[in-house]
């Protein structure tokens, strides 16, 4: 009776599978020339939500075979660099696998120069690129690039501005192809408006040395480069917000784009008090690598625990401020870019400032209970930290011939950080009479300042993957050794002596009170 249910149960699970597994296939051929088409990508995009369901490459005979298919409704797209391409709408019914046969493709250029081809598909592969066409994804007026990427199918943007696109962290945004802002890919999302953008291409970018050279090293970072729309590439595009609430709290934004063909030119600003510490990711729930509130631990018996850290040279403060008050906040930030010479030399310059301040209060009561007394343990932590922070870069790049080129790049960072913090801890017995207090208080202050200059000079041979390569730079850092001073205090009296362990009992737990400045 088992093994009859049990190939029942089979039968079924087979049954079902194979009617929610059906498969595409066919052939691609040349509609010139009667020849197969391989390496060509056919993809499956639902029609409803328009999001990527599978892609397969064709082989060398031209066959391609989609497997897994459910039946839907789907748009079959087929994409090759020399063809133009070929969109289909296709239903897979349950049950039953779909033969296409052969699907005649046109070269590119044997299209008449009077025929315009108009494509609006949503989502289109291109080789390795999948590129999002932007007015199919609708978004409110006034909308930023970070809430027109929240809507593509494969791409995530986290509250803090982390992106994260085919399940790989974005490490650069591009725009025109161009750096924008620097390696902050969070400022740029947030400092472009989602109506300038024509369409959006995530892949994975080559090192610089192998896009000069030719020859791959098999280093890759996740890239989306933000094509502009050609009536968006001259003018100005701005947008200000301004915020205001109760115990005098502010939040302001502004931000403009400046374009003039391939010049483009950045600003943008930030004041608030509520929270907001930046655009970028690296900064947006973080304050301060020094000694501040986050590496200012307070350990049983009020003892406080500093330490410090380092982030990078020309990275920001780690700044986690732990929820612990709130940052009163200043930022600002300036971009320019420009392609000179047809194109044969690139300026880039990026500029940012921010001032931070926070004053965190902390507080709690907890009891501990003795088989024949009891006592309470009081702590009180006060922590204030402040810092300053000039960033700046630029990179001169010029093409000498189609074998050389040579660029200049420089860097430097100039930092300040103050740190006061203050703990007070008391014992009580169980009048709440005073048996012991402990008091400590701690002062830092940090100067870091990072300059950082280079010169590369690259000569490509005619042997592929054959180059010469010549490269100085000079680093200088003056960070003075980090001066604080502390005051401690202590009043004891002894407490009842006892051979058992204490219960503990957290009457009040530890509430920060939160005030800016």
């Amino acid at each position: 009776m088992q093994k009859a249910l049990f190939f029942v149960v089979a039968i079924l699970c087979f049954s079902v599978n194979a009617a929610l597994s059906q498969k595409i296939s066919g052939n691609l051929v040349d509609s010139s020339s009667g020849r197969k088409v391989s390496n060509a990508v056919v993809a499956l995009i639902g029609t409803k939500d328009s999001v990527l369901f599978k892609f397969v490459r064709s082989d060398k005979d031209g066959k391609f075979s989609l497997t897994g298919v459910r039946p839907d409704s789907f748009v079959l797209q087929v994409s090759h660099p020399d063809f133009a391409d070929y969109v289909e709408i296709v239903k897979p019914e349950a049950g039953k696998d779909l033969s296409m046969g052969n699907l005649f493709v046109t070269q590119k250029s044997k299209l008449l120069e009077e025929v315009i081809v108009r494509q609006n598909m949503a989502i289109r592969i291109k080789g390795d690129t999948i590129e999002y066409k932007a007015d199919s994804f609708k978004t409110q007026e006034g909308a930023s690039v970070k809430d027109l990427l929240k809507k593509f199918p494969g791409i995530t943007v986290d509250r803090n501005g982390k992106i994260t696109a085919q399940g790989q962290e974005v490490s650069k945004v591009l725009v025109d192809g161009e750096e924008f802002f620097s390696d902050d890919p969070a400022v740029v999302i947030e400092n472009l408006r989602a109506d300038a953008i024509d369409k959006v291409q995530s892949f994975d970018k080559k090192s610089d040395q192998a896009e000069f050279t030719g020859v791959d090293d098999g280093s890759r970072s996740k890239t989306l480069n933000l094509v502009l729309k050609e009536d968006k590439k001259k003018g100005v595009i701005g947008k200000i917000v301004v915020g205001g609430g109760s115990e005098e709290r502010y939040s302001n934004q502004a931000m403009f784009n400046f374009f003039k063909g391939k010049q483009k030119i950045a600003l943008y600003g930030i004041m608030s008090n509520t929270g907001v510490t930046g655009l970028g990711w690296s900064d947006r729930d973080q304050f301060s690598q020094g000694f501040d509130l986050s590496d200012a631990e307070i350990m049983p018996g009020g003892m406080i625990m500093l330490s410090g850290g380092d982030d990078g040279d020309f990275s920001d403060y780690d700044n986690s401020y732990n929820d612990e008050g709130i940052p009163q906040t200043i930022k600002a930030g300036a971009h320019y870019s420009n392609k000179l010479n047809q194109d044969k030399t690139k300026v880039n310059g990026n500029y940012t400032f921010k001032d931070m301040s926070v004053n965190a209060i902390g507080n709690s009561l907890t009891k501990y209970t003795l088989p024949e007394s009891s006592y309470y343990n009081r702590e009180n932590h006060n922590a204030k930290t402040s810092q300053s922070e000039h960033n700046f870069n630029g990179l001169y790049d010029v093409k000498l011939d189609s074998f050389a080129s040579l660029r200049f790049k420089f860097n430097g960072k100039v930092g300040v950080q103050d740190g006061e913090t203050s703990s007070l801890n008391e014992t009580l017995d169980n009048e709440l009479a005073l048996i012991n207090a402990n008091r400590r208080e701690v002062s830092s202050h940090t100067d870091n300042s990072v300059y950082l200059g280079s010169v590369l000079w690259r000569q490509r041979l005619k042997k592929k993957g054959r180059t010469i390569s010549l490269n100085l730079s000079y680093k200088t850092r003056c960070t003075p050794s980090p001066w604080g001073k502390q005051i401690r205090w202590n009043s004891t009296m002894p407490l009842p002596e006892t051979n058992q362990t204490p219960t503990a009992k957290h009457l009040t737990p530890m509430i920060p009170v939160n005030t800016a400045g």
